[in-house]
């Protein structure tokens, strides 16, 4: 029985597939050994014997080509993880060289961008300095001239006489509002 189970494997079919076989065989022979005038009873157990001895055969014959067809599976998926990890590992040897690259642009544009920020500063810098130096050039230019304007403003003789007439006729600060017309 194994030996046929070994020849079914070898052309491709599954060992199992003898089950059904033997399990008419067995039931042929029972029927048999019932015409030939033995003890029914006797038969019986031989026949039973035959028949769990086959199956225990044929579970082996299985079991064997199970084991066989996991093999052959692991050894595609031992071969197809080793395609995969050769593969990555020939982009990672690319990936690295091209991640130091955009890694050593990245710092030159980066530099630059500060050395351009520090320039744009000093520009700002110089600027901001000419500015306050106008400024404050303006102002001095414009106290010296009310300076100079208002010694012609009061003379300190009429001063006196300045302050009694404004006290006299006040001016408001605020012009009265115009009626609407």
């Amino acid at each position: 029985m194994l030996a046929r189970a070994q020849r079914l494997a070898a052309a491709g079919q599954p060992a199992y597939s003898l089950l059904r076989q033997s399990c008419a065989a067995s039931t042929a022979a029972a029927g048999e050994a019932s015409s030939s005038g033995r003890s029914p009873n006797l038969e019986f157990a031989r026949s039973r014997a035959s028949h769990a001895k086959e199956l225990s055969e044929l579970r082996k014959a299985w079991a064997a080509d199970l084991a066989v067809q996991q093999a052959k599976k692991q050894a595609a998926r031992d071969a197809e993880r080793a395609a995969r990890e050769a593969r990555q590992a020939r982009r990672s040897g690319v990936d690295v060289a091209d991640k130091q690259a955009r890694e050593s642009a990245a710092q030159q544009a980066l530099a630059a961008a500060k050395a351009a920020k520090i320039e744009e500063k000093k520009v700002r810098a110089h600027r901001q300095l000419l500015r306050e130096d106008i400024i404050k050039f303006a102002r001095e230019e414009r106290a010296a001239g009310l300076l100079e304007a208002s010694r012609n403003w009061i003379a300190p003789e009429t001063l006196e006489a300045r302050i009694d007439y404004a006290l006299e006729h006040p001016v408001p600060l605020v012009a009265p509002p115009t009626p609407p017309q």
